[in-house]
């Protein structure tokens, strides 16, 4: 159930990336366009493992995994955001867009789900 709900956030979230970065490149902000790219592929992996992890914690009922996910989860999360920052080609503009275009796609995938998983 959650696989069916990931693809559709890859799909929306592919979708999302390329209307910003056409977007962006349409209105001469080409310098943006990398850090956008490297902002959304960071959210993009960070959903996906959050799904992929909690679909698994969740069916062995593991609090002990559970909360060394999201210690290791936000040092890796963190520890990518400050370098992604201070790489030279990256503006802080343009990962900002990439961060937030995660956004849209999980709100569209939250409508699109059945109503069922929304009560989860």
């Amino acid at each position: 159930m959650f696989v069916k709900l990931a693809k559709k956030f890859l799909y929306l979230q592919t979708l999302c990336t390329l209307v910003i970065g056409i977007g962006l490149y349409f209105f001469a902000l080409q310098n943006q366009l990398i850090g956008m790219l490297i902002g959304s592929l960071i959210m993009t992996l960070n959903v996906v493992s959050v799904v992929w992890v909690w679909d698994r914690i969740l069916r062995k009922k593991s609090i002990a995994l559970g909360a060394a996910v999201i210690v290791t989860k936000y040092g890796l999360l963190a520890t990518t955001l400050f370098l992604a920052t201070h790489l030279p080609s990256v503006s802080a503009f343009g990962l900002l867009l990439g961060l937030t275009s995660v956004v849209p796609s999980v709100v569209l995938v939250v409508f699109l789900a059945p109503v069922g998983i929304r009560t989860l």
